[in-house]
């Protein structure tokens, strides 16, 4: 039989309840950005994920600058208007997707930075390359067909699609 030592065992213990502490208490602080958001606290919830947004782990920063990216994009932080909220969105899916490209969050914080600049910005020679580096970078993405979709029609007015429609036909 093997000996382990006691101070083995309590080193083993102590690191163990300091990593299990650790994504418990940033799960936590997840969900408490989940609820602030809910009740429409969303700078206040933007403040709890900027406390992430940092972290050491990549999945844990990633997530975070996703959701500050979201909620920018939702615009409705008060203390800022316009295109000073998208441009803040493009900061935190730029910093997502260029920190952390092996993360899952990375391929949603791509394609949404490509979707802020052909909808919401109409800057479509940007969103074209963010589109064609989402492509090469994520082929078999379930965006994937989407992203194509919209390449095919951006900058386009409803009725010149329509007309692209009708003239396949």
């Amino acid at each position: 039989m093997i000996k382990i030592s006691s101070s083995v065992v309590m080193i083993f213990i102590l690191v163990s309840i300091t990593f299990i502490g650790c994504g418990k208490n940033e799960n936590e602080k997840f969900q408490q950005a989940a609820t602030l958001q809910q009740t429409g606290k969303y700078p206040e919830a933007i403040s709890v994920l900027t406390e992430l947004k940092d972290s050491e782990v990549d999945t844990i920063a990633a997530k975070a600058r996703l959701s500050i990216g979201k909620l920018y994009q939702m615009q409705i932080t008060p203390q800022m208007v316009g295109n000073s909220l998208l441009d803040s969105a493009l900061v935190a899916y730029g910093s997502c997707y260029t920190d952390y490209p092996k993360t899952k969050f990375a391929e949603e914080a791509l394609f949404l930075s490509g979707f802020v600049n052909a909808n919401d910005l109409q800057n479509f020679t940007k969103a074209t390359e963010l589109y064609n580096k989402f492509l090469e970078s994520y082929p078999k993405s379930p965006y994937a067909e989407a992203v194509k979709q919209e390449l095919e029609v951006m900058g386009l007015t409803p009725e010149e699609i329509l007309n692209r429609k009708i003239a396949v036909k």
